[in-house]
């Protein structure tokens, strides 16, 4: 398959010897053959009956009895139609020259140089439908294949005087080193250097692992520049089978985009990286966030009052302050300034709870519930220097464990789709003022 029409789909080369017909033709319109091609010939209906009349004609001693001659006609004459089908079947450059259906390039992979891909045939889309612009892109394609193939083949070539080189031509063994790292390794990389900031917290170093476990199931641990655009499209596919949101399809596209530029930046190596751009619905699986309703607000707050622990506490201070339910959670004491002549809540970064933003840096005055609850908070006899100690076991604000045990109680309170973290657009009842 290295002659000017190799390995195209658009040249439709269905080449019949002889053996069934009595001469090479084409089959209709758009399937040239051996010595003709163009819209000349029998077509394909017209061949199919040449098979039948030549199949009547048999002269063998079965044939002769009037008994078993039909019998034996239409055997001979499926024989004959498979060798067509199979021949139609087996040769290496096929297409449909249907005006509805795109052409392909298609061309087998040398045998010495087969060890250099991950298939023995390499076939794509030239994505047109027209004859004259596939022939010409096929032509194009298989130039390049060939500049690049002999490339291949000199590296592995004895080069006479190697040894008057000053620097020897690095062995084919070594190739993949320009590959850049697996992705294994870049995720390693990522995470020793950019992981070690004291802004990125535990949940940065899980999102990074998930993603790349993720990619790495769905399309093997490879070197950053073999992956390719399929591997990317398959990554996708993969996701939206887990029923994956848009958003949440969305952090994991960011999350490996993330991994494989900066370990290619840190690996001084060009890489497109593949992942980027890809299409598929953000909005799937998504739904806008649903305020809490005023008067379930208000009974909220009642019942906040009514039972007085740090669990009600912490709702009150955010019902009424827009706080991030993990900003609220990894307060100090010290943060709550209720002598000030305008009472507020001071906003910080902490060691043990980063902030989602720089702008999140913020003084948030407080009024009605969440004044109250501040008041509460340091009323307590509590030695902790934390407003909510039982959040503030570990090393970092146990953000996670407050949503939960919190939706698990607000759910007799509010819609069905209401969350705590819906606080932060819901409008507060009576002003804000307290609701003792």
């Amino acid at each position: 398959m290295d002659g000017p029409n190799a390995g195209v789909y658009a040249q439709k080369t269905y080449a019949y010897d002889g053996s069934v017909f009595s001469r090479t033709q084409s089959y209709g319109k758009g399937f040239p053959c051996q010595g003709q091609c163009g819209r000349g010939g029998i077509g394909r209906r017209a061949a199919l009956r040449s098979l039948w009349g030549n199949t009547r004609g048999s002269s063998s001693l079965l044939g002769r009895t009037k008994l078993h001659s039909k019998l034996f006609i239409m055997l001979n004459f499926i024989v004959n139609l498979y060798k067509v089908c199979t021949r139609w079947r087996t040769n290496t450059t096929l297409t449909y020259p249907s005006k509805a259906v795109l052409f392909y390039f298609v061309r087998r992979v040398p045998s010495d140089l087969i060890h250099h891909y991950r298939s023995s045939r390499i076939s794509y889309s030239l994505r047109t439908r027209s004859v004259r612009l596939a022939s010409a892109r096929a032509r194009i394609a298989a130039d390049k294949l060939d500049d690049y193939w002999y490339h291949l083949r000199v590296q592995t070539a004895e080069i006479p005087a190697l040894h008057l080189l000053h620097e020897k031509p690095k062995p084919v063994a070594d190739l993949k080193d320009d590959l850049g790292p697996t992705l294994t390794e870049a995720l390693d990389v990522y995470l020793r250097l950019k992981g070690k900031d004291k802004d990125k917290g535990i949940t940065f170093h899980r999102a990074a692992q998930r993603a790349i476990g993720y990619l790495i199931k769905a399309c093997g641990d490879q070197p950053l520049c073999s992956y390719t655009r399929r591997d990317a499209n398959t990554f996708r596919d993969a996701l939206q089978e887990k029923k994956l949101s848009g958003s949440s399809i969305t952090r994991n596209l960011n999350s490996v985009t993330s991994v494989m530029n900066f370990a290619a930046s840190e690996h001084g190596i060009t890489l497109v990286n593949p992942f980027s751009g890809i299409f598929y619905d953000r909005k799937a699986g998504t739904s806008e966030r649903i305020p809490v309703p005023p008067e379930a607000m208000l009974k909220i707050k009642q019942q906040c009052v009514s039972l007085d622990d740090d669990m009600r506490w912490l709702v009150a201070l955010i019902s009424d302050t827009g706080l991030r339910l993990a900003e609220a959670a990894g307060l100090l004491k010290t943060d709550l300034m209720i002598e000030a002549d305008m009472p507020f809540v001071r906003i910080r970064q902490h060691d043990w709870r980063r902030l989602k933003t720089v702008g999140s840096e913020r003084d948030v005055p407080l009024v009605g519930a969440s004044l109250w609850a501040a008041q509460r908070i340091l009323d307590s006899d509590c030695d902790s220097q934390f407003a909510f100690p039982r959040y503030n076991k570990t090393e970092t604000t146990n953000a996670n464990s407050a949503s939960a045990a919190l939706n698990k109680w607000l759910k007799q309170y509010v819609p069905l789709k209401c969350t705590v973290h819906s606080f932060r657009c819901s409008v507060p009842a009576s002003g804000g003022s307290d609701l003792r």
